[in-house]
């Protein structure tokens, strides 16, 4: 698999790897150095109120002190998954697509969809791979929008 869509996507600070949504967005703060001379900016990630909760985890055994940020997919955390690439279907593989062209347009990645819609598509349906096949056409994507097709 190629490093684009896990730089972009599954890696991604603010990309949820269960539906592949972004659900942080950044913020930058100003801050002064220590001799209060210089101002800086300092970039910090702060959850998307429109796609996450701050809910309480069912832990044991007192599960109130376990305060989490949920993605509204229902995980916690930016890195949790909750499929295997090999066990979704085709009609969650279209709504993972659709997720992952949009985040990568947030993120300002040049790609044209047409192509790798029809790539994605068509490697999901040929090995049955969601991650092979979202990475495969995350570079034609890539591909075909850098040579201008």
């Amino acid at each position: 698999m190629t490093d684009a869509y896990f730089e972009h996507i599954v890696d991604a600070r603010e990309i949820c790897s269960n539906c592949h949504r972004r659900n942080r967005v950044q913020r930058v703060d100003p801050v002064m150095s220590r001799s209060g001379l210089r101002h800086e900016l300092d970039s910090h990630y702060s959850r998307d109120e429109r796609r996450t909760t701050v809910e309480y985890h069912d832990s044991d055994p007192e599960p109130t002190h376990a305060k989490g940020v949920f993605c509204r997919c229902g995980v916690e955390g930016a890195h949790d998954r909750i499929w295997e690439p090999t066990g979704i279907d085709r009609e969650r593989f279209k709504q993972l697509l659709q997720n992952t062209v949009r985040s990568l347009e947030e993120r300002g990645v040049s790609i044209k969809r047409k192509e790798m819609v029809a790539v994605s598509l068509s490697h999901f349906d040929d090995h049955g791979d969601a991650d092979k096949a979202l990475a495969t056409g995350t570079d034609a994507g890539i591909v075909a929008a850098t040579a201008g097709q």
